[in-house]
């Protein structure tokens, strides 16, 4: 039995896998490797909405 944890995590492999391959379209280089996250993150602004970072994110 897989926990919830795991079948949430699951379900965003396909977006996972749909980003890797619009960045290798787009000639961004080590695509498994990029971190929306981190890099909206550190490009935050004091005005940009909570969910920035967590549901979307800056590229």
């Amino acid at each position: 039995m897989n926990s919830p944890g795991y079948r949430i995590g699951t379900k965003f492999n396909t977006f996972v896998n749909m980003a890797e391959r619009i960045f290798w379209a787009l000639g961004w280089k080590d695509v498994q490797h990029i971190d929306l996250r981190k890099i909206t993150k550190r490009k935050r602004k004091p005005s940009d909405p909570p969910a920035l970072g967590d549901t979307f994110f800056r590229y």
